[in-house]
């Protein structure tokens, strides 16, 4: 039996706890690398579970939101919106989405740009919130770290070496480099720093939910 969802669109941002730079929420995830001091920080338990009650607790209200939450010992910003999911790229509005809740497809293909939005079941620790039933998620990260330094956006980067010229080739995993010809040392410069890991930004994901029984409206 398909199901005609309701959405409503979730952003969230935090603190390291290590290092005390900005963390982003992509996502219900149980743990995040912090592309600042590499520290993987497992949230929680509880933690997105409260982020999502906090969206049903203020979702009537029409419009965008943004509030603070204090749950756990993180100090969560959070914006919300009763917003139907749309393309990260074009921002498109996919069309109305009715889905069989045992076959949830794995991705939705914007009309627009042919860009591909991932989907996921909701974990089951917040597929019951407030009456409300979080099946899926569109949109947002799901992938957990595995404690390995980030990966750069662009490989195969060639410096010279500011002391002896020799050509240095750069695999932005270490942001100091040592020079096979005359073992100095070289930090990579901010400009190559940030071409190789570009600043993340906020990622919008969104709740598909119903309430009581699935197809009855909200």
């Amino acid at each position: 039996m398909s199901v005609k969802y309701k959405f409503g669109m979730v952003e969230c941002r935090t603190s390291c706890p290590r290092c005390a730079n900005p963390m982003l929420i992509n996502g219900p995830v149980k743990k995040i690398l912090c592309r600042y001091c590499q520290s993987e920080i497992i949230l929680p338990e509880g933690l997105i579970y409260n982020l999502v009650e906090s969206f049903f607790e203020r979702k009537d209200k029409k419009g965008w939101r943004n509030f603070s939450l204090m749950t756990k010992g993180y100090a969560l910003t959070i914006s919300i919106n009763n917003e139907y999911p749309v393309c990260g790229r074009c921002r498109q509005q996919f069309p109305v989405l009715e889905m069989d809740p045992d076959n949830i497809p794995s991705e939705i293909t914007c009309a627009g740009c042919n860009e591909a939005t991932p989907v996921h079941r909701a974990p089951e620790s917040i597929r019951h919130v407030l009456k409300h039933n979080v099946d899926i998620i569109i949109g947002g990260q799901f992938d957990e770290p595995d404690g390995l330094p980030e990966k750069p956006a662009i490989e195969g980067v060639v410096l010279n070496c500011p002391m002896c010229g020799s050509g240095m080739k750069i695999d932005g995993i270490e942001r100091i480099v040592p020079c096979k010809f005359c073992d100095s040392k070289v930090y990579l410069p901010d400009d190559l720093w940030l071409r190789l890991h570009p600043v993340k930004k906020v990622m919008p994901w969104y709740l598909g939910y119903y309430k009581n029984q699935p197809g009855k409206p909200v």
